[in-house]
């Protein structure tokens, strides 16, 4: 993922998260709100009762490896943050593409 396409503002992740759409499942949650930019940013917000450092490093490296392969980011014009739960962690890699590749199809078909 370019840096062009993350949120890194605290205010962006704050106005997405209280305005934005919202969907969830057993492994994420996903907010998104429209921006007036031509292209996706996405943010990730791993708390730290997910764990450590090292493993809310991993994870987001892990979830922006699976948005490169699920989002086209010239397409949309969508500010979206992904937040994940526990779960993440126990599951794999496959598992958690699926989850957040449902989530993000009903946000992109709206």
């Amino acid at each position: 993922m370019k840096k062009l396409n993350r949120i890194t503002e605290n205010d962006t992740f704050s106005l997405v998260i209280k305005t934005g759409k919202y969907l969830k499942n057993n492994t994420f949650k996903v907010y998104c709100l429209g921006n007036k930019l031509s292209y996706v940013r996405v943010g990730i917000a791993a708390s730290k009762k997910l764990g450590n450092a090292v493993v809310r490093s991993t994870t987001r490296r892990k979830i922006r490896a699976i948005c490169d392969l699920l989002i086209d980011y010239s397409r949309y014009s969508l500010d979206i943050v992904v937040v994940p739960k526990n779960i993440f962690l126990e599951q794999q890699h496959l598992t958690n593409k699926n989850e957040l590749g449902k989530l993000l199809e009903q946000i992109f078909k709206d």
